[in-house]
This record gives structure tokens, sequence and C-alpha cells, in this order.
């Protein structure tokens, strides 16, 4: 069994014609993009590539590995340096343009040909219309004389949302100290209004998750691998298996059609695990099952429990989680602007009543906001009903005798 970092995606190069897979047989952290093939590629692209894709049954696939070129040690002006990670797509690097001299990232494509352009061309022109500084910027498209396609974006300084949840499951002081619950609400927030743009131009990244999200050096954060956002106005992905089993909305699961719901589900999974250290979804680590569990899958109060270690979720940001992993997208944030103001109040304490604990923190963020904005005014408010409240003791005492 996989320990979830590999990657399943219908171009993967982990695979020879010869050598088939099963879902099964990798975890639910995996991406999955298996039934895309009739959206993105004509049959002589297929041919070309040699892919393979039994989608009658989704339990077995076989994969055509393409001829893929090693880079060489500059491309252009740039110069490489050293590999950053491998995406569903392609290979991202560290490199040097030596124009200007500033670092770089570098995302090789796996394939050549006409489906390295196609993929390029879909990558790029999904990231490129999104105007957000949490969308790292494009700076160059490149496509070498071997066939193979390279683009060319801003190298983000920091780490992935994955590394520190990591850090705080496994206990590390500076990282508790560094990332409280406030601190990781605000993260969530910075990735909300990215989705915000992102929807207004009818894109869903479909594939939001902790390994996706950069913190860069000053706390800013970063949404990235657009390779499977689609633009909602041409293609609603019904029938396509793409994204992350463990992050999925139960349509998307499903392979219905998807608006940017999905996106606000999967992530409210993510920040149920920022701030639980738990696992989101259904307890198993076998993907076909995963996938058959999903779309009936409820996430019950009882998820709430404080973690054994690490404490519990504080009781504002419940209802946010609660609301935005509900089944039905219907019943759900209806936008990521409709979540972001939900999450801003949850934040500033000015939550909806809904039991004796939420009343408790509403009227102690309004005495909060009484002696901070009307100091004088609160004391003064404060004293009167203490008096009170100590005369209509005492008339109570006299009248008893």
């Amino acid at each position: 069994m996989s320990d979830g970092k590999d990657t399943i995606v219908f171009d993967d190069d982990y695979y020879s014609e010869h050598d088939a897979e099963t879902i099964h047989e990798h975890s639910a952290n995996e991406t999955i993009g298996l039934t895309m093939l009739d959206e993105l590629f004509d049959a002589e692209t297929q041919a070309e590539t040699r892919i393979e894709v039994d989608t009658s049954d989704v339990e077995t696939f076989s994969i055509g590995k393409p001829q893929i070129s090693t880079h060489t040690q500059q491309l252009g002006r740039y110069n490489y340096e050293d590999a950053l990670g491998e995406g569903a797509y392609g290979t991202v690097w560290r490199a040097q343009d030596i124009d200007i001299g500033r670092s770089v990232a570098i995302k090789s494509y796996k394939f050549t040909g006409n489906v390295g352009e196609k993929l390029l061309r879909m990558e790029t022109n999904i990231a490129g219309k999104i105007d957000h500084p949490g969308v790292p910027v494009l700076y160059d498209v490149k496509k070498t004389e071997d066939g193979q396609y390279h683009f060319i974006m801003k190298y983000i300084e920091g780490e992935t949302l994955e590394a520190i949840i990591t850090r705080l499951r496994d206990g590390d002081e500076k990282t508790h100290q560094q990332y409280g619950q406030e601190k990781r609400a605000e993260l969530i927030l910075q990735i909300l209004r990215v989705l915000i743009s992102a929807h207004k131009q009818n894109i869903i990244h479909r594939d939001i998750k902790a390994e996706n999200i950069m913190v860069g050096l000053a706390g800013e954060a970063y949404l990235m691998d657009w390779g499977i956002a689609i633009n909602t106005q041409k293609n609603k992905g019904k029938g396509q298996l793409a994204g992350t089993p463990r992050y999925m909305s139960p349509e998307q699961a499903a392979q219905k059609d998807l608006d940017q719901r999905t996106d606000l589900y999967s992530l409210c999974a993510v920040m149920y695990e920022f701030m639980s250290l738990k696992i989101h979804g259904p307890d198993t680590v076998d993907v076909q099952e995963l996938l058959k569990l999903l779309p009936d899958f409820h996430l019950k109060m009882s998820a709430m429990m404080p973690h054994p270690r690490h404490g519990g979720i504080p009781i504002q940001f419940q209802s946010v989680i609660m609301k935005g992993l509900q089944n039905s997208p219907d019943e759900r944030f209806q936008s990521a602007t409709d979540m972001m103001f939900s999450l801003e109040q949850a934040v500033s304490g000015n939550v909806e009543v809904s039991c004796p604990f939420t009343l408790t923190l509403r009227v102690t963020r309004l005495i909060e906001q009484a002696l901070s904005n009307h100091p004088i005014i609160a004391m003064a408010g404060f004293a009167t009903i203490f008096i009170s409240m100590i005369y209509g003791m005492f008339s109570l005492v006299m009248l008893a005798f």
C-alpha cells in the first residue's frame, strides 16, 4: 500500500503499456485523472501516446509510457539548479534567470508532441487568466528541439501546507506557536480570496489539498498546480474521475457536473485537517472503496472531538467546517464570498448563536468590543449593572426580615 504521496494520472510515467495497476493499490491522497481523454484529446492524439483507459470499470487501467526527454543544464536564458517536485503532468525545477538575475520555477511536461502542447495550453490558459497574487505569475513558455514543453513561473520560497500539518501532528512546539488556530483560519481566508478570483472566471481547481498550497516566508498563501482545473462554461467535469480522492466532494467522486461548490468542499476538508490534525473522509485507505463511500459520506459532529494530543477545533470554526462539508452542494456555502464572510465573522468572534457555548462566546466578544471601542461608557455601564445587582440583593435580604 502506498503512503499517499504518489500520483495516479492517465499520463503518469510510472507505468509501461505492459504494466497494469488497480486503483485500490494506491492511497487516498493521490491525484487521479483517468477519464478526461475524450474531453482533452482526439483519437489521433490518444493513439500517439498509447494511452488506454477502461472507463467501464475504473478498477483497472493501463497507461502507455511516453518518451520523456531529460533536461539539459540550460533552457535558453534559464540555468537549472535543482528539482522541486513532481506533479500530475510534469516535473518542477528551480532555475536561475541569467538575464534578470532571479530565481524562477520551470514546469517541464512529461509528454511531447500534441499531448504536451495541449497540456501546456490547458494549464497556462487557466492560470494566466487568474489575476491574483495567490497564483504564481506566468513568465514565459518554451518548446525545446526534442518537442518537450516548459513554462516558466514565479518561484515561491517557502513550504507546503502539507509540511506544516506534518510538523503540527508531530507536536513541533515552534510550529504550534507559529500556527495558532486563528493563524490557520487566516491562511484559509487567503486561499478563499484566490478562489473568489478564479470562480469569477468560471474556473474551478478540482485538486485543492494541503500539498497544493504553498506558504511563503512572509506567511502569504499560494494555490498551486492548476493542471486539472477546468472552465465550467466549456466543461463541467461530468464523467471525469479527476482530483485527489481524500479531498474530493461527493459529486466529484460520483463524476457528476461540478461547480464552484466542489472547490469549497475540498478547501473545508483541508481546513478540517489543518485545525483538527485528523484525516478527513471515510475511514479507509483503499481508493476504490473510498470512491464508493464518498458520494454518501456525511461528516459527524463526533469528528470535532479534540485530538488526543493537540486539542480540538475552536467552536467558532466548527460551524464553518460542518457547513462546508455538507454532502449536498445546496446545503453548503454557495460561493467563496459566502464562506469568506462566515469565516471572517468566526475569526472576529461574531458567531451565530446556536448553543450555550456560542452564546457565551458572543457575549464575551461584545464585552471585549465595548471595552475596546468605548472604555469609559462600558465601565460606567458595568458599574451601573454591578450596583443595581448589589442593591437588588440587599432589597431581597431586607424583605426577608
